[in-house]
C-alpha cells in the first residue's frame, strides 16, 4: 500500500510539472491563426494576376529603375486590396449573423425572453436590478429589436457601399493592355510604356480609394456606439444619401472635414505610391514587407495570415451582436452546472480520497453484472452454435437407425410366417418396397393382436401377446429414430440461420464502423443531404439578390452586397470540398471555382451574371436537390 502511494505520489507530480512547461511554451510561443479564406478580389485570381505581373516585369525588363517598381507596387496593391476586402467579408458575416439571429427572433415570437433572458446573466441581473429599484424600460421588448435590426441593416448598407467601391477600385488592377504587352519582345517597346503607365494609375486610384473609404467607414460605425446615438447617426447619413451626389464615402461623419484630396498621396512617383500604401497599412495594422521577386501565390498566401492576424476594420457595437451560445442558454447550463457540482460533491463523498470503498463495489458490481449478463449470454451462444452442431455427436445415427429397421422387418416377417393361415391379409397389401412390406406385417400383427385381446390372460401365457406388444415397442423405437434423424437434419439445414440470428448485434456494429470509415475516406463528392444544404441556399440567396438589381441602378451597395453573397457562396462550397476531391477530372471544384470568378469581375454584365447562377444550380450536384 505505501510503495502505490508513493508511485501515485510521483505521477500527479510529473504531471504538474510538464503541464506547468507546457503552458509557459505556449505562451511564449506565438501561434498564428489559421489563414482566412479569400475569394479573388474582382475576379482577379492567381492565373489572370500572374499573367499581368509578368507582362509588368517584361515590359520594365530594360527600363530605367522606377519602372522595376512598378510590378511590385502593382503586386503589393493586390494583396493589399485583397487584405481589406477579405477583412470587410469577416465583418460583415459577424454582422450578417446578427442581423439574421435578431430577425428570427422577432419571428418566433418571445420578445422578452430574446431581450432579457437569452442575453447572459449579467444582462437579466441588470433588468432585475431596474425592476426593483422602480425603473422601468421606455422601450419594449419588440422595439429594442427593431431597433437593432434596422441599425444592423445601416450597417450592413455601408459595409456593402465600401466592398463595392473596392471592388470596382479593384478591377483597375485588370490592365487591358497586359495580355497584348505579354506577347511582345522583352524591348522596353510603346505598348510596355502604356502598360506601366496603366499600372501607375491603377495603384494610385486604388491606394486613394482604399484609404478613404476605410477611413471614412470606421468613422461611419463608430456613431453606433449606443442605441441613442446610433439613432442620430442614422438620421444623419439618410439626410446625406439625398442629396444629390453626395454619399456617405465623399464626407465625414456629423458634417466634418472632407478626406485629404488622393487620400493623402502627394503624387504619383513611386515614393509617393509606397508611402500610400504604407498609410493605408498603418490603417490596417499590418506590415506586408517589400520582398522584391514574389510571386502572385506567394503574395496571396501571406496575405491570407496578414488577415487572420490583423485587427477587424469595423467594430460591430456590442449592443447589436448576436449573444453567444453559452449566453443563450445561460440558464440551462446553470442549472446543468449545478446538477454536475452536485454530483461531483456525491462522488467525492463516495471516493477512496474520503475512505470510501463504494466506488470498488460499484465497479465490482458492474464488472460482474457485465460478464454475468452480457458476456454469458454470448459465450453460450457461441458454444451452442460452434461446439454443439459441429464437435457433438448426433443422438441417432443412421446406423442404428437401418439395423433397428432391417430388425423390425425380420420380426414380421417370422409373426407373419407364424400366424400364416390362422389372419387374413387384407388385398393389394403385399409389395417388394420395405416400407410397404412394414405396413402389411404392421397389418398382420394388429389383426392377431386384436384377435388375441379378446382372451388376454390365457394368450399372455400360451398365445402371442406378448410378442405383439414387444414388436410394437420395437416399432415405437423405429419411429422414434426416424423421428431425431429428422429432427436433426432439420437443424443441421438450419445451423447458418441460427448462426446470423445470433451474429446481428456484431454486424449491425461492424457495419456502423466500415460505413464511418468509408465516408470518412471517401473523397468523390459532397453529402447532397447535410453539407450541401448552405451552399444552394447561398447560391438562391445570390440569385435573388442579382434578380433585385436587375431593373434598378447598379450602385456601390448593390456591387458589394452581390460580392457578399458570392463569398459566402465560395465559403460554403470551400467546407464541403475541402476534404475532399478538388484536383482530379471528375472533380466539380475547378469548374465551380472559374464560374464564380467570373461572377466576381466587375465588368461582367448582371444578366449574364444570373445566367451563370441558373447554369451553376442545373449543373453542379452540390447545388442540385436530392429527392
Amino acid at each position: 500500500m505505501p510503495i502505490g502511494f508513493a508511485v501515485r505520489g510521483v505521477w500527479c507530480l510529473s504531471r504538474l510539472f510538464v503541464g506547468r512547461a507546457v503552458r509557459v511554451v505556449r505562451r511564449n510561443r506565438k501561434v498564428r491563426p489559421p489563414p482566412v479564406l479569400s475569394l479573388p478580389v474582382a475576379g482577379l485570381d492567381e492565373p489572370s494576376s500572374q499573367s499581368i505581373l509578368f507582362s509588368l516585369r517584361q515590359a520594365a525588363a530594360d527600363g530605367v529603375d522606377e519602372d522595376l517598381e512598378v510590378a511590385e507596387l502593382w503586386l503589393a496593391t493586390l494583396e493589399l486590396t485583397q487584405i481589406v476586402s477579405d477583412r470587410l467579408m469577416q465583418d460583415l458575416l459577424l454582422i450578417d449573423e446578427s442581423l439574421s439571429y435578431w430577425r428570427d427572433a422577432m419571428a418566433q415570437g418571445g420578445h422578452f425572453l430574446s431581450i432579457f433572458l437569452r442575453n447572459g446573466p449579467i444582462m437579466f441581473y441588470n433588468k432585475v436590478k431596474d425592476l426593483i429599484s422602480g425603473e422601468t424600460e421606455k422601450t419594449s421588448a419588440t422595439d429594442m429589436l427593431e431597433e437593432r435590426v434596422v441599425a444592423l441593416r445601416a450597417l450592413r448598407t455601408l459595409l456593402s457601399e465600401a466592398i463595392g467601391e473596392i471592388q470596382k477600385a479593384a478591377g483597375g488592377l485588370r490592365l487591358r493592355v497586359a495580355t497584348e504587352a505579354a506577347h511582345q519582345p522583352t524591348d522596353f517597346s510603346e505598348e510596355g510604356k502604356k502598360l506601366l503607365s496603366s499600372a501607375r494609375a491603377a495603384v494610385t486610384e486604388i491606394c486613394d480609394v482604399l484609404f478613404k473609404t476605410v477611413k471614412s467607414l470606421q468613422e461611419d460605425v463608430g456613431g453606433f456606439g449606443d442605441i441613442d446615438a446610433a439613432k442620430a447617426h442614422m438620421k444623419n447619413l439618410a439626410i446625406q444619401k439625398t442629396r444629390s451626389g453626395v454619399t456617405t464615402r465623399d464626407t465625414m461623419v456629423d458634417g466634418g472635414s472632407s478626406l485629404p484630396e488622393n487620400g493623402g498621396i502627394g503624387g504619383t512617383d513611386i515614393s509617393s505610391l509606397w508611402l500610400a500604401i504604407g498609410k493605408v497599412q498603418d490603417l490596417l495594422g499590418v506590415d506586408m514587407g517589400k520582398e522584391p521577386g514574389r510571386s502572385v501565390n506567394k503574395a496571396v498566401g501571406e496575405g491570407a495570415i496578414l488577415t487572420a492576424e490583423a485587427n477587424r476594420i469595423v467594430e460591430v457595437p456590442k449592443w447589436t451582436k448576436c449573444p453567444g451560445m453559452l449566453q443563450r442558454n445561460w440558464l440551462e447550463s446553470s442549472i446543468m452546472g449545478l446538477i454536475s457540482l452536485w454530483g461531483f460533491g456525491w462522488l467525492l463523498r463516495h471516493s477512496p480520497l474520503m475512505g470510501s470503498r463504494a466506488m470498488y463495489n460499484w465497479a465490482n458490481g458492474i464488472k460482474f453484472a457485465f460478464i454475468e449478463h452480457i458476456l454469458g449470454p454470448l459465450k453460450a451462444v457461441r458454444n451452442e452454435l460452434f461446439d454443439t452442431f459441429r464437435n457433438s455427436p448426433s443422438i441417432v445415427s443412421r446406423g442404428d437407425y437401418e439395423i433397428s429397421r432391417e430388425s423390425l422387418l425380420r420380426m414380421l416377417q417370422e409373426f407373419e410366417r407364424d400366424h400364416k393361415g390362422r389372419v387374413k391379409r387384407l388385398p393389394g397389401s403385399s409389395s417388394k418396397n420395405s416400407t410397404m412390406e412394414v405396413m402389411a406385417g404392421m397389418e398382420t400383427l394388429m389383426r392377431a393382436y386384436e384377435a388375441e385381446l379378446k382372451n388376454p390372460i390365457f394368450n399372455v401365457v400360451g398365445g402371442s401377446l406378448a410378442r405383439a406388444l414387444l414388436i410394437q415397442v420395437q416399432k415405437l423405437k423405429t419411429d422414434t429414430e426416424a423421428a431425431m434423424l429428422q429432427l436433426d437434419s432439420i437443424l443441421r439445414a438450419n445451423e447458418l440461420n441460427v448462426a446470423l440470428i445470433a451474429a446481428i448485434p456484431s454486424v449491425v456494429i461492424a457495419g456502423g464502423l466500415v460505413y464511418f470509415t468509408y465516408k470518412s475516406i471517401n473523397n468523390s463528392g459532397p453529402d447532397p443531404f447535410v453539407s450541401a444544404t448552405p451552399c444552394r441556399m447561398n447560391l438562391v440567396e445570390l440569385h435573388r439578390t442579382l434578380s433585385k438589381c436587375k431593373d434598378v441602378p447598379w450602385t456601390a451597395e448593390a456591387e458589394g452586397l452581390v460580392a457578399f453573397r458570392l463569398y459566402k457562396v465560395y465559403e460554403s462550397c470551400w467546407n464541403v470540398f475541402k476534404n475532399r476531391d478538388r484536383v482530379s477530372s471528375n472533380s466539380e471544384w475547378p469548374t465551380m471555382t472559374r464560374d464564380m470568378i467570373e461572377i466576381a469581375q466587375t465588368d461582367v454584365p448582371i444578366k449574364q451574371k444570373i445566367k451563370i447562377c441558373e447554369r451553376m444550380q442545373s449543373t453542379y450536384r452540390v447545388f442540385k436537390v436530392v429527392s
